[in-house]
């Protein structure tokens, strides 16, 4: 305003300039004339003087619109009673632009009367501006300026209209200026709009002159920092605390100003309060015309939230959800890091897979509240006897991952699984009932074992499958040689379940009779394979692979629907008989093993139960006696028979025996064999016989080869028997037949 203001005391001034001249050039003078004829001829004094007048006004006018016309904005001249009296070039392309054809005012024009086409459409701007033009023009002001905008027939435009008076030869006026502001009115919008982003931001915001110090911040700056407005305008401030920041991150700022003039990443700060948080920071620069710094701007935000919810994601992707160790996709990982490493060190690097020794059971027995506990105790144990540089992982169930890094002799290593080892086998008590937690462990060495990760996960895997298989609660190292042992087994163990699913495993039958009265009392199941190259495979060449396999469930299952399928066969032909079905630990350890056992009695409903034996191994027995109480109990309350087999060859006390609920014991034969001509394996018969009479038991007596075994053992108080002097297991189609042909005479006793 005060530029414009200017402008019109130096048109005024001009004006009078001019005045004063006209003035001057007045006075007495004589001059010469040329007609048209070339005549000459004297002047009068008043004629000269009218042409000196003359050419006065004539210069006077060219100056005064030469210099109205040089100025960019809309000039007109008014007298005192609002006429216009001269506009300028500028003032009639406006109104050109306005479509007028006419021009927006003629001279001589009321330009009171015309002030709404000046203003737009607008009646108040139009009479404002008639208001102030008029105060001036009779003196009540001494200048009068005001800003409208204009929307028609474009699009917005802003004008500022400035009135200041105008005299000259006791004439009375006023010279208007109007000018377009469209551009400065635009950029002062911009900038309030930017104040307001700038004010009413989420986002903190700094501004510092080149020496950091602190030229304005918002109110978002105070409530992330805590620091108020008031505190730092004014005070040196650093943007970037480098003493919290990672190393190298100095280095790769300054590099990225100097360059790009603009950096962005995180760092971490420090509110006023000591808190520290986390911000994602824009750190620009800004530079004048020549090119020189004239201000650092810094927006930030605070992002501890976010990183917090993001390191909570990332944890719960690479970390176990319940014991909170590394899962298998953070281990692996690990392991490719501790690999490379390995190489670069020169030493050994541990791989050891951990699978707990019969951890179902305890799921079983206690449920798995209580399971779950235990493997979160387990997972503490492991991480107090590991070093810092070791990992310790769950990949799931009841098996981890151990990495054991920076080893240099195979006794260092041994001595931690050791360590590990007696960790593991402490006595863990709930609810009064102690268990304890053992742990087969196997051991693949790197790069003794030059392999990728995967590969060595695989070998570490397999090597602890042999460490189970050699009577667990151990580690084994990994061995090539074993290695491809192992991998025949997995590949044997995959031939039986395509066999299963192929019904290639039959079942033969071996009779067990009565010697006292030549009767039959029933038959025991025995698996046999007819494989498709091999021919047919006896239990020994099959039944060791599948012990504490993975299909050894599956396997049990299959033979006990076959035996009572078969119960059914001979029941629709006639023939009440009784199976005894074998049934390894493995087995006797599922709670639901009685429900399986009676769905496939359900599924023929003229079988009784009654009909069904179970034979277990007393080391089964033994093995988990609560689960396996409980799995009899439940047998022999439907009226499953139960024997106790090769009784003798195990370590089970008469303690033990008391509390299990069988009513059938089966001397092995290793005994009733050599009992002929073995006094002490025929006194082991005689005091196994005494024992079954004291507990009520039936006793029957495996491997009677001879008719002389059948009638020492009747002699001694033995009744039943069975074994290849009877008759050896035969397919279920000659069962029948052999009963017809026997049932008679029982000439073999």
């Amino acid at each position: 305003m005060t530029t414009l203001n200017q402008e019109l005391r130096e048109l005024i001034s001009e004006l009078r300039d001019i005045e004063a001249r006209i003035t001057k050039l007045t006075g007495d003078a004589v001059d010469t004339v040329i007609d048209g004829e070339g005549k000459s001829f004297m002047l009068s004094q008043a004629q000269h003087e009218l042409r000196e007048r003359a050419e006065v006004h004539r210069q006077y006018a060219e100056l005064q619109t030469a210099i109205i016309n040089a100025i960019p904005a809309h000039i007109t001249l008014l007298d005192g009673e609002g006429k216009l009296i001269e506009v300028n070039d500028a003032w009639r392309d406006f109104g050109k632009i306005n479509d007028n054809p006419d021009g927006l005012f003629g001279v001589g024009q009321n330009y009171l009367k015309t002030c709404e086409s000046v203003t737009g459409e607008d009646e108040s701007y139009a009479l404002l501006a008639a208001s102030g033009i008029r105060s001036v023009l009779i003196g009540e002001q001494s200048s009068f300026t005001m800003e409208y905008p204009c929307h028609s027939p474009w699009k917005q435009r802003w004008f500022r209209l400035m009135v200041a008076p105008l005299s000259a030869n006791d004439r009375h006026g006023a010279v208007v200026m109007h000018l377009d502001i469209t551009e400065r009115k635009l950029a002062d919008m911009e900038m309030q709009r930017a104040w307001l982003v700038f004010k009413s931001s989420n986002d903190g915001a700094l501004i510092t002159d080149p020496d950091f110090i602190v030229l304005d911040v918002n109110p978002a700056f105070t409530t992330i920092t805590g620091y108020s407005k008031e505190t730092v305008v004014g005070q040196k401030i650093k943007i970037i605390n480098y003493a919290l920041q990672p190393a190298g991150l100095k280095a790769i700022v300054e590099n990225s100003l100097k360059t790009d003039s603009f950096w962005r990443g995180e760092v971490h700060n420090r509110r006023k309060s000591g808190e520290k948080y986390i911000e994602n920071l824009s750190l620009s620069l800004v530079h004048d015309a020549e090119g020189k710094l004239i201000n650092y701007i810094a927006i930030f935000s605070d992002i501890t939230q976010s990183k917090t919810y993001e390191q909570q994601l990332y944890h719960v992707a690479y970390h176990d959800s319940l014991t909170g160790l590394p899962n298998r996709r953070l281990m692996t990982d690990r392991l490719q890091q501790a690999m490379l490493k390995t190489h670069r060190n020169k030493d050994f690097l541990a791989v050891c897979y951990i699978d707990l020794d019969n951890f179902k059971p305890i799921n079983d027995k206690y449920g798995h509240a209580i399971g779950d506990q235990v493997l979160i105790e387990i997972s503490h144990r492991l991480q107090q006897v590991l070093r810092e540089s070791d990992t310790v992982s769950r990949i799931g169930g009841d098996e981890f991952i151990l990495l054991l890094s920076d080893l240099k002799q195979i006794e260092e290593l041994n001595t931690l699984l050791e360590r590990l080892m007696r960790s593991l086998e402490k006595i863990m008590i709930d609810n009064k009932n102690p268990f304890k937690i053992t742990a087969s462990i196997g051991v693949v060495l790197f790069p003794e074992d030059n392999v990728d990760a995967d590969t060595l996960l695989r070998h570490a895997d397999q090597a602890m499958y042999i460490a189970k298989e050699k009577g667990r609660n151990q580690y084994h190292i990994y061995d090539l040689k074993l290695a491809k042992e192992m991998e025949k087994r997995s590949s044997f163990l995959d031939e039986i379940k395509n066999s299963l699913a192929a019904k290639d495993f039959i079942l033969f039958y071996q009779p067990k009779v009565d010697f006292v009265n030549r009767t039959v009392i029933g038959f025991e199941a025995l698996v046999r394979w007819y494989h498709p190259t091999r021919g047919l495979l006896s239990p020994a060449a099959f039944l060791p692979a599948i012990i504490g396999s993975d299909i050894e469930i599956l396997f049990g299952d299959y033979v006990m629907r076959c035996a009572i399928e078969q119960l059914n066969d001979w029941k629709a032909q006639g023939h009440h008989l009784k199976v005894s079905v074998n049934v390894s630990a493995n087995e006797l350890r599922q709670i639901d093993l009685i429900d399986k056992i009676n769905y496939q009695l359900q599924r023929f409903p003229e079988i009784d139960a009654s009909q069904l034996e179970l034979e277990v191994l007393e080391t089964a027995a033994v093995d988990d006696m609560f689960q396996v109480i409980s799995t009899l109990t439940q047998c022999r309350s439907v009226g499953i028979s139960v024997s106790l087999d090769d009784f003798g060859t195990g370590y089970s006390s008469l303690t033990i025996f008391r509390q299990l609920p069988v009513n059938i014991l089966k001397i092995d034969q290793s005994f009733v064999r050599n009992m002929l001509s073995d006094a002490h394996d025929e006194s082991i018969v005689e005091s196994i016989i005494g024992m079954a009479k004291v507990f009520d038991c039936i006793v029957i007596a495996e491997g009677v080869e001879t008719q002389a075994h059948a009638t020492r053992l009747v002699e001694i108080g033995c009744e039943y028997g069975q074994g290849y002097g009877i008759a050896k297991p035969m397919p279920a189609s000659k069962v029948l037949d052999w009963l017809a042909q026997s049932k008679p005479t029982f000439s073999w006793i």
